[in-house]
């Protein structure tokens, strides 16, 4: 967990170390750690831990077309891979697991995802009974515009992240304000773009 019970986030760092020796205890002869702290930290990661073998990172979007190689405290390279954003590129990784206990990458390599590509008909299908359902529990379309407005937004905008302060920004600190009875309301338009992008992509 990332988390205590109360509420408290957690180091990453502390937390990948004592699952990957937890694993490690429990005979698990390879531990991957499946990240998304950005590249920096899945250095400090694999500098600081012992039992993790590989790290798949993600977060900050790097693309990463050769491994990069981190010494652990056992002085054993670990191997670190991330395969850039949002499923444009998809990564392909052969490892060997040597009788010392070595992780040798055999073969890594990452492939673009060009358009146009055919469509699979099961995806398509799949994607329209999501839609649907998705206007079902909106009484309505998802993306029908309820309101315009001129005045620059923070958040996303057109397919692009603005970050910034806005009037409408002044407007959702004081909203949440009211609405949880809180002396101060806060508007952080970096989290908003977060929930949007989710939003928009993944619903």
């Amino acid at each position: 967990t990332l988390a205590d019970e109360n509420g408290k986030i957690l180091d990453p760092i502390d937390v990948g170390i004592d699952e990957s020796n937890k694993a490690k205890s429990e005979g698990k002869e390879l531990v991957i750690a499946l990240t998304h702290i950005v590249v920096n930290f899945d250095k400090k990661l694999a500098k600081e831990s012992s039992n993790i073998y590989l790290i798949v990172g993600g977060h900050s979007h790097t693309r990463l077309d050769k491994e990069i190689y981190v010494k652990n405290k056992l002085n054993k390279r670990v191997p670190i891979v991330q395969a850039a954003s949002h499923g444009l590129v998809v990564g392909s990784l052969y490892v060997d697991l040597k009788d010392d206990g070595t992780l040798e990458v055999v073969e890594y390599k990452l492939t673009d995802i060009k358009s146009p590509l055919p469509e699979d008909p099961s995806i398509v299908n799949f994607v329209n009974e999501v839609d649907e359902k998705r206007n079902q529990l909106f009484n309505g379309k998802f993306n029908e515009i309820i309101g315009f407005s001129e005045i620059k937004l923070s958040g996303y905008e057109e397919g692009h992240a603005v970050l910034k302060k806005s009037c409408w920004g002044k407007h959702m600190a004081k909203m949440a304000a009211d609405a949880t009875g809180a002396d101060v309301g806060i508007h952080l338009a970096f989290f908003e773009v977060l929930f949007l992008y989710y939003r928009i992509h993944l619903l």
